[in-house]
């Protein structure tokens, strides 16, 4: 009873098979998008709640962590800060040292530089030191400074070189002095 010729038979099978694949084809795509619309309120509650919740835990984990790394780095800035005050005295006691040089100076010897030495040794003892360079007009005035220097109390030793001592007029010297 089926009069249709087997072509036509097979072209109402093939469109049969394509409507009902667009029809299921809709019914999941509308099936997904109602998913998707109903699954909306809830992800933005949760994201909102999971964002408050990290962001108090957060919160509660920051404090401790660096209240301890400031414990633990304490000892290093205690350290850091004590050389600092030692370089500081030291280095007041260089400026000190500097200002008698400058006040016993006479007018007659020129400076040409002032070379500051920390960490020499003279009688077993850790000191600075200084090199003193410059020119003198003549021999007693170099001398007299440096005895002025000697006398002062101020330095532990005051050294210059026989050398120094070659010539009567403009002698450059150089002199190497151990601040106490």
């Amino acid at each position: 009873m089926n009069l249709l010729p087997s072509t036509e038979k097979e072209n109402l099978k093939k469109g049969l098979r394509l409507r009902f694949l667009i029809l299921i084809s809709f019914i999941v795509s509308g099936v997904f998008l109602v998913s998707i619309v109903m699954l909306v309120p809830a992800y933005l509650v949760s994201v909102g709640n999971f964002s408050r919740l990290s962001f108090e835990n957060n919160s509660l984990h920051v404090e401790t962590p660096a209240s301890d790394t400031q414990l633990l780095s304490l000892p290093a800035e205690i350290e850091t800060k004590s050389r600092f005050l030692q370089n500081y005295n030291s280095s007041v006691k260089v400026m000190d040292s500097f200002v008698e040089v400058v006040k016993f100076l006479p007018e007659e010897v020129k400076l040409d530089s002032i070379n500051f030495m920390r960490g020499q040794s003279f009688d077993n003892k850790k000191s600075a030191s200084m090199r003193v360079s410059g020119v003198a007009s003549n021999r007693e005035m170099l001398i007299s400074f440096s005895n002025a220097l000697k006398n002062s109390g101020k330095f532990s030793n005051v050294e210059v070189p026989v050398s120094s001592l070659t010539k009567d007029k403009d002698l450059p010297f150089t002199m190497n002095i151990f601040i106490e």
